[in-house]
């Protein structure tokens, strides 16, 4: 379901895919809050065992494609969402988990 607030202490929350379950709480420093490529983060499963995965990385045309803004030019909810998880990255890269690639090089879009 996408991210759906992250403060600026780091709290984030989120929605398992499964309607029955709660809505998930976990904080930036959470060990299973993490990258698992250079795009991709990793959130804490929920209790019926599924897990949200999240990308960070967005391109500069990704941002402007028309899904991104409504007839009038005014900002989506799809874009509102790609902010957030532009804001999930930037908190991982200050709390020190940024993702590191093997070889210590990022090429331009952030992947090794």
């Amino acid at each position: 379901m996408g991210l759906q607030s992250i403060d600026a202490a780091g709290n984030l929350t989120w929605s398992c895919h499964n309607a029955e379950c709660a809505q998930l709480s976990a904080n930036v420093s959470h060990e299973l809050v993490a990258h698992v490529q250079a795009d991709v983060v990793s959130l804490p499963p929920c209790p019926c065992g599924a897990q949200t995965f999240l990308k960070v990385r967005f391109s500069d045309a990704e941002l402007a494609a028309p899904n991104m803004v409504d007839k009038n030019g005014r900002p989506t909810p799809s874009y509102a969402m790609a902010q957030r998880h532009i804001q999930l990255r930037q908190q991982l890269d200050t709390a020190g988990k940024a993702y590191v690639a093997l070889n210590g090089k990022l090429d331009e879009k952030g992947a090794a």
